[in-house]
């Protein structure tokens, strides 16, 4: 029952149906229902033993460490309001990762979510070519339309509830490419054509988006793609091959404008401004946009999450992204003993590159709290649970640079990310 309400819960978050439930006159909220119903049922199969909480995996510390560290700001600000909305962001995105990394403890089920995603990405593509081919998609939805340069119509597809914005939307679509790696694993020739089509439904439904930001992503999960699934030479040949096709298949918006253009340089600049008023607990979850001129985001998410959960709020986030991506890319390449070992490895194959594609576009949006990137850095996290119990934690941990010997080594990486944010800023305003 608990794996069920999961899997049911993650599919109403993304499609956001309780626009559905409310017309029906139904009362209460239906993701709040479906959240308290995963709770009880998670707290009974884990009395009786059926569920088993990881203590040892890092991806749950990380993940708590962050959350407490978000309430921080309304705690030494004495934020009682502010505190109220931090525990209402951070309550979903802890209980959606948390629920996850639970429910799917073997092979077979990380794979069955993998194959939720990948449909409801596949929904999301064609509701998005409905909409540049019709002018609406599924329930009459429309897309979005903005001036580009010389005053030419742009039109953007986008989904609706928590990706009603086309950035979000093609951000989904393209986390969700290289998981048909890992959904269609046999190697028959229907199989074959299904992945086809799906993934030609992705990649197009992307491009309707004219999203700057996704199209980043996109370029930087095909290249970790290339590098996870072919060999030195062909990767060689397929990394030129998509550099040509950015050059020659750009969308109209990342042709006509740069992605580190002066005004977001700006953004950046004032953010930064900001992190030096209170660097330890930052300035508060959903604080910056009232603070910059104009209420704009930053359109970075790292700077975002430093600048309002502080250093501390900022180290486990980084690390949380960092053990996520870096996780799968070591398990991907231990040696596998049986079919579900190889269907675990290929798992993480095909999950390395996209959580890779986010932390590319996450440099050039503000989605800090995307929940559906925390379902899959759940699947991560399951993914490194199950192999650290195959080789043990301690291995694992070690393989990642998680024992005592480098335990400075995320710390200074947190620390160095943020010196490189502000060199770019400095190397690109000189260049201007």
């Amino acid at each position: 029952m608990f794996l069920i309400l999961t899997f049911v819960l993650v599919f109403f978050l993304i499609f956001q149906v309780q626009e559905v439930w409310h017309m029906a006159l139904l009362p209460g909220n239906l993701l709040d229902i479906l959240v308290i119903a995963s709770l009880v049922m998670c707290l009974v199969e884990t009395a009786r033993g059926i569920v088993v909480w990881p203590r040892r995996l890092p991806h749950m510390w990380l993940g708590l460490g962050f959350i407490v560290a978000m309430h921080l700001p309304s705690i030494v600000y004495s934020d009682f309001g502010g505190l109220i909305r931090t525990n209402g962001v951070a309550t979903k995105m802890l209980v959606v990762f948390m629920l996850v990394v639970l429910a799917c403890n073997t092979s077979k089920r990380i794979w069955a979510m993998n194959l939720l995603v990948v449909g409801m990405a596949v929904m999301v593509g064609v509701h998005c070519l409905l909409q540049i081919k019709f002018g609406e998609g599924f329930g009459g939805h429309r897309p979005m339309l903005m001036r580009g340069g010389a005053e030419a119509l742009i039109i953007r597809a986008k989904f609706v509830g928590v990706m009603d914005d086309p950035n979000d939307t093609s951000l989904f679509l393209v986390l969700s490419l290289p998981l048909l790696y890992a959904v269609f694993t046999r190697p028959s020739m229907p199989v074959r054509l299904l992945g086809f089509g799906a993934g030609l439904v992705l990649v197009l439904g992307q491009f309707t988006t004219q999203s700057r930001g996704g199209y980043v992503a996109f370029a930087a999960m095909s290249l970790m793609a290339i590098n996870q699934f072919l060999h030195t030479r062909r990767a060689l040949l397929a990394s030129l091959a998509l550099c040509i096709g950015v050059l020659f298949f750009a969308p109209q918006r990342v042709v006509q404008s740069g992605m580190l253009s002066v005004d977001r340089l700006v953004l950046w600049g004032e953010a930064n401004q900001y992190f030096k008023q209170s660097p330890i607990v930052g300035v508060g979850v959903a604080q910056l946009q009232n603070m910059m001129s104009d209420y704009k985001t930053a359109h970075n998410s790292f700077v975002q999450s430093y600048t309002e959960t502080g250093i501390i709020g900022y180290f486990f986030w980084f690390s949380w992204l960092l053990v996520s991506v870096y996780g799968c890319w070591i398990v991907s390449h231990l040696v596998p003993d049986d079919d579900d070992d190889r269907l675990l490895l290929r798992l993480a194959r095909a999950m390395t590159p996209a959580i890779f594609g986010f932390c590319a576009a996450a440099y050039f949006l503000t989605r800090n709290y995307f929940l559906p990137m925390y379902v899959l850095l759940g699947l991560a996290a399951a993914i490194y649970r199950l192999a650290a119990e195959r080789v043990g934690y301690d291995n694992l941990n070690r393989l990642c640079g998680l024992d005592n010997r480098r335990a400075w080594l995320y710390p200074a990486l947190c620390v160095g990310s943020i010196f490189f944010i502000y060199i770019n800023i400095r190397v690109v305003y000189l260049l201007q």
